[in-house]
């Protein structure tokens, strides 16, 4: 879809993909400037070889920009992770703490923290919708083991609720390579 859509705007020149595990990046060390995330972090179940292998890649100065689903309230994690991270297959739900002590471990410190939690439950509610108007599409694209996630769920329903009632947010963080 980023290709295609690369093409589309002649940006395709500009830009390029390597496919690849986030726990094996297929790129040489020291060698990108910076490394962008965006809502997958979360979902990964090795954090801390993902996170090793992009102090790895970046050069000294370059930055990794996460942006991802956390835990705000680590004292309700145990709800969280029954209403949202066994329906979407993830081992846990860090806080914003918990990654930035992660990052910090692999000689990447926080530079910035900024929190988006307020458009979240916007932005599920939209994918909600999204799923339910398109689930015979979005079933010939995915294996048919998660086709189960696409009916209603009423703990789909509670994951917004956890949106709602400021126990899962979501915060852009930007790390750097000294």
């Amino acid at each position: 879809e980023a290709k295609r859509a690369a093409d589309a705007t002649g940006l395709a020149s500009h830009i390029s993909y390597i496919y690849g595990s986030m726990t094996a990046l297929p790129i040489p060390d020291t060698s990108v400037d910076c490394v962008w995330v965006q809502e997958a972090l979360f979902h990964c179940h090795e954090k801390d070889t993902a996170i090793a292998e992009f102090a790895r890649v970046l050069v000294p100065g370059g930055i990794v920009v996460l942006e991802d689903t956390v835990l705000l309230d680590a004292t309700q994690k145990a709800e969280a992770m029954r209403a949202f991270g066994e329906r979407v297959h993830i081992n846990e739900i860090p806080t914003p703490d918990e990654y930035t002590l992660r990052f910090a471990a692999h000689g990447l410190p926080l530079r910035n923290k900024e929190d988006l939690s307020k458009d979240l439950a916007e932005t599920y509610r939209a994918i909600a919708d999204h799923i339910e108007k398109n689930k015979e599409l979005i079933k010939k694209k995915i294996d048919p083991k998660y086709w189960g996630s696409l009916e209603y769920n009423p703990l789909r329903a509670r994951t917004h609720e956890l949106v709602e009632e400021g126990i899962l947010g979501c915060v852009a963080m930007v790390f750097f390579k000294k």
